[in-house]
């Protein structure tokens, strides 16, 4: 008799490439979700799989909301020719099971959806709709499913607690006119808009109405998206203290209204594309407070806070350092601190080998002292089973050292959860010396170094020629 068993799916397991596999045959219904956002989540302990023989018969991914507690259901797949026989059942009663002191489970569905009519016997109840993001406009139902300290007939709180997000003229331009921008079109997917409202600024809302005053899908997409309403006193104060800075002064009128009233409207970031309003993110930060971010840094970093383990902060013991993952990506101010001065190395060269980790679905780690001083940087991704670390760098100061040679042992330790690996880096003195430290074996001289990692160490090196530069 065969035995069918609900088990958490990470990313070098066996069955998470049927996982995907799944994902894309039924992405018509799931909806888009990033290759790395699922990895992620995978990573993280947040995919769950239906296996039986050996074979996948269905999976769930989903993620986890600090604000209010709940389960954010994104993904409920059951392979076409095993519906039917209580997979669905498990795989959810598999997510109450691993989250017992979470609040509940929630979700959107499209009302014409074959699921639709199943989440009642799940054990989830509808709160309300949504008009759906098509341009058929069908609605969306939400569903509810409470876990802890709840009845089935409690509801959850109905206060809007999302963070608010806006969006610049091109980006909303991206997302109505279906653009071929992936990231831009992904922030209307229904994992983003549970955790993040998106809203217009009046300005952006003027400049799309004289560049599509005669196209009525454009207009009527529109309305999805809410229309920030500062008052002009507190804008216009946002806006001259940034045409009173140098810096951002050069900006466009227009560029500049756009993040005076996204400002002034308290929203939380400022998605754009824009490289000349990026260059200056942190000088606009420092004056208005917003954030601004590219789309694919927002996504980064609102998947990272779904994961329980990426919100919390690893406490060095008794050594006033912490360190914990990057969201989004530091600032040109933040990487300063980081660079080779005595090789001239800018902020933007340390940013372009941070995107080398990012963009193959890697992360971000940071070592910092209780007052929240940069100590080390450290950016590594993986594939199968070869681990790349590209950056791992110290500041300036006494405890440099120190610094380094703990975000190596926390490197080596993400690594080692992992699974054995292969892990290359360059010939960067800190990294060498580090790594001998943590029980790592390298060749004597060679442009670049690769050390196998066995758990729970390091050991058989062999030489090889790498092309990257120092990290």
């Amino acid at each position: 008799m065969s035995l069918r068993m609900i088990e958490e799916v990470s990313p070098d397991s066996p069955e998470y490439e049927r996982v995907v596999e799944l994902g894309n045959a039924n992405s018509s219904t799931l909806g888009f979700l990033p290759y790395e956002a699922i990895k992620q989540a995978a990573a993280d302990g947040r995919v769950l799989a239906c296996v039986e023989d050996g074979l996948v018969k269905g999976y769930t991914l989903f993620g986890k909301r600090a604000r209010t507690g709940d389960i954010s259901l994104t993904h409920l797949c059951v392979d076409r020719n095993e519906r039917g026989q209580g997979i669905a059942r498990e795989l959810v009663e598999g997510i109450v099971e691993r989250n017992p002191h979470r609040a509940g489970i929630r979700l959107s569905c499209r009302k014409d959806y074959e699921a639709h009519t199943m989440w009642p016997h799940l054990r989830f109840q509808r709160l309300g709709e949504k008009p759906g993001r098509g341009r058929d406009r069908l609605p969306l139902a939400t569903w509810w499913r409470p876990i802890a300290a709840r009845t089935l007939f409690d509801e959850p709180e109905q206060d809007d607690v999302r963070m608010v997000v806006a969006i610049d003229t091109n980006v909303l331009l991206d997302v109505l006119e279906r653009r071929d921008f992936p990231a831009s079109l992904a922030l209307t997917a229904d994992w983003v808009t549970e955790a993040a409202e998106l809203a217009v600024t009046p300005q952006s809302r003027s400049e799309l109405s004289d560049q599509h005053t005669a196209d009525d899908y454009v207009r009527s997409e529109q309305g999805d998206f809410r229309t920030l309403t500062p008052s002009r006193e507190a804008w216009q104060m946002k806006l001259h203290a940034l045409q009173g800075k140098h810096s951002t002064a050069r900006l466009g009128d227009k560029d500049l209204r756009v993040i005076a009233q996204a400002a002034a409207s308290e929203a939380d970031y400022l998605i754009s594309r824009d490289d000349d309003l990026l260059r200056y993110g942190s000088q606009i930060e420092q004056l208005t407070g917003v954030s601004l971010v590219r789309p694919d840094d927002f996504l980064l970093g609102l998947q990272a806070q779904g994961g329980e383990h990426s919100l919390q902060t690893r406490i060095i013991a008794a050594s006033g350092m912490s360190v914990s993952p990057v969201s989004e990506m530091p600032s040109n101010a933040e990487l300063s601190a980081f660079c080779h001065d005595h090789v001239g190395e800018r902020p933007s060269s340390l940013r372009q080998r941070l995107s080398i980790a990012t963009a193959r679905g890697g992360r971000i780690e940071q070592l910092v002292t209780d007052s929240r001083e940069p100590l080390a940087l450290g950016a590594m991704y993986r594939q199968d089973d070869r681990v790349t670390i590209t950056v791992l760098r110290s500041a300036a100061g006494q405890r440099s050292y120190t610094a380094v040679r703990q975000m190596a042992h926390h490197l080596r330790a993400i690594v080692a959860k992992g699974g054995p690996a292969t892990v290359a880096c360059t010939a960067n003195t800190e990294i060498v010396e580090c790594l001998m430290s943590s029980k790592c074996s390298t060749a004597p001289s060679a442009p670049g170094r690769e050390v196998a990692l066995l758990q729970p160490r390091f050991s058989s090196a062999r030489r090889r020629c790498s092309r990257l530069q120092s990290p």
